[in-house]
């Protein structure tokens, strides 16, 4: 259990990780979430700060093989040791698992467009188009290797095989992780960003289908197909 003073002393250990481990662009949203992490439970609290370090120090590697997002990847990171996240935050279930060839594909089908969300955030851009779409992913964990530092791996169950979850909430949306500015209007952003499955268009385009399809979707579901 962390007193008020080694808790102090372990965010600044996290803090002092991103000017090495995060890229430039990046720096100034996670100090900001690092800053917003509210108080943990006496039990979590250790743990959560180890998982926060991994984090930033995998966050490259962790990018460059699925896209995520870096607060996707720090939410994760106090979620998957039962630790309290900031306000307003988003908790993926499962980090998937996606080959760099493959990083930028949406699964194929025939879905539905349930809903318009408003963002305008830099990650997503000014709307979060959702769908019904899902996929298998592998789930991964963080553990600790032979040196006892926590890592992140692939989790697999008791004969060896990588556990499969089910992922949802894919959607269609614009911002990007390396250049994405918003402004009253709709703002500009670099739409070939990688995601974990969503698809990522220009913050125009997002603008133009809330637009067109907003109002007929109070009538009916909209047919998506991904080819």
């Amino acid at each position: 259990m962390l007193s008020l003073t080694q808790e102090a002393s372990a965010m600044e250990n996290v803090l002092a990780d991103v000017e090495s481990y995060i890229p430039e662009e990046n720096r100034e949203t996670v100090r900001e979430y690092l800053l917003s992490v509210p108080g943990q439970k006496p039990e979590e609290k250790q743990k959560v700060f180890s998982s926060l370090k991994a984090a930033v120090r995998s966050y490259v590697a962790i990018r460059g093989s699925t896209g995520m997002s870096v607060r996707e990847l720090l939410d994760y990171a106090i979620k998957s040791c039962g630790g309290t996240l900031p306000r307003a935050s988003y908790a993926p279930l499962a980090i998937g698992y996606v080959t760099p060839g493959m990083r930028t594909r949406a699964r194929k089908g025939n879905w539905k467009i349930t809903a318009f969300e408003k963002s305008f955030t830099k990650e997503y851009g000014p709307y979060k188009i959702r769908t019904n779409a899902w996929r298998w992913v592998d789930v991964w964990e963080l553990a600790e290797n032979k040196k006892k530092r926590l890592e992140w791996r692939l989790k697999r169950d008791s004969n060896g095989n990588i556990i499969k979850a089910k992922d949802s909430g894919l959607l269609i949306h614009g911002g990007g992780w390396s250049e994405s500015a918003l402004d009253n209007k709709k703002g500009t952003n670099k739409y070939t960003d990688t995601t974990l499955g969503c698809i990522r268009i220009s913050n125009l385009d997002v603008c133009l289908i809330e637009k067109t399809l907003n109002a007929y979707l109070n009538i009916k579901k909209i047919d998506l197909e991904v080819k």
